[in-house]
């Protein structure tokens, strides 16, 4: 079988005009070089795999990225994106951010109360959410970033995306205090992309007051106003998006797939998924999120002015969230 191949890989580079001219130099050697062959294989092989690279590449389809089709996102499979439709790619790019948060929810149902509730029934509760690029849902749109739950209630946020930035953060983590010399060891500075939010009720409102403002349009004057920002980091001191490993660079797997930084437990994702389940939600010790989620990069946040100003007491960076994992294109 082996001489069969070894002659027609022969017979096929003789009839090329280089070939031609340069074969008849090489008749003497032609039958050690059979016996050679014959006795490794492996150079044969490496030969034939070489023919196929040739052959195969001009052929394998460009890299596919895809639109996201937000309505799939409140469902069982939510935290898995569905395709709608093909887009041009944003090469090494973060085109969606998967997280989980957790926090200790007030169980009311506020609808019809003007006061809140003293002492009320609480739960912590796990939520799945997702970020995603404006250009994975709109393609000129780079402005705009997407946010909604998934496994449950879609509820729709806009956020608006500022050119690259880089800001100071305690290392492994949010906050940072600059004011305190001994955090200076543990600073940390990330490049990346700032989401900034639409107006919000201020969070030094009393309570009633902001049960009140929550309720009426941002554009009402009588209540104070301030603004959410998320810090995502995109470039430094990693970008979750290059290119690691051999298969991130073959051509045909490119395109838009997801990479989980730390995978979520099935644990984690079932108390998710049970978020939305009313009234027979799972209560989670805090103690148990933090080690659900081990591991997972902080999703950063924080409060401003409606200019983007620090605020007093406010403005320094928290983690609003665990992050899982990124939809990249490659």
């Amino acid at each position: 079988m082996l001489k069969n191949v070894l002659d027609y890989l022969l017979s096929a580079v003789a009839e090329l005009p280089i070939a031609k001219k340069v074969l008849p130099y090489f008749k003497q050697w032609e039958l050690s070089t059979r016996s050679f062959l014959i006795r490794h294989p492996i150079v044969l092989f490496g030969a034939l795999l070489l023919v196929l690279i040739c052959v195969l590449l001009p052929i394998t389809p460009s890299p596919r990225c895809y639109l996201v089709k937000l309505d799939a996102l409140a469902t069982k499979d939510g935290d898995q994106l569905v395709d709608d439709g093909g887009r041009l790619c944003e090469p090494r790019s973060i085109v969606a951010i998967e997280t989980y948060s957790w926090a200790n929810h007030d169980l009311t149902n506020y609808v019809g109360k003007t006061e809140v509730v003293p002492n009320p029934q609480r739960k912590g509760l796990i939520t799945a959410s997702i970020l995603i690029n404006g250009v994975a849902v709109v393609p000129s749109d780079k402005s705009t970033w997407y946010g909604r739950d998934i496994f449950g209630m879609n509820e729709r946020q806009f956020w608006t995306a500022k050119s690259s930035q880089t800001d100071t953060f305690l290392q492994g983590s949010c906050g940072f205090d600059p004011d305190d010399v001994t955090n200076e060891p543990n600073r940390e500075a990330r490049s990346g992309i700032r989401l900034t939010s639409g107006k919000r009720s201020d969070p030094d409102l009393p309570p009633n007051e902001e049960l009140r403002c929550n309720r009426l349009p941002p554009s009402d004057l009588s209540c104070k106003r301030k603004q959410l920002e998320i810090f995502i980091q995109s470039q430094s001191p990693e970008n979750w998006c290059s290119e690691h490993t051999f298969y991130d660079r073959l051509l045909w797997w490119r395109g838009t797939k997801k990479k989980y930084l730390v995978v979520p437990t099935s644990d984690l994702k079932a108390a998710a998924r049970n978020r939305f389940d009313y009234g027979h939600e799972k209560d989670v010790p805090k103690a148990d999120w933090e080690k659900l989620t081990k591991g997972m990069p902080d999703l950063c946040m924080r409060w401003t002015d409606l200019d983007g100003m620090n605020i007093t007491g406010h403005s320094r960076w928290w983690t609003q969230a665990k992050i899982s994992a990124v939809w990249c294109d490659y």
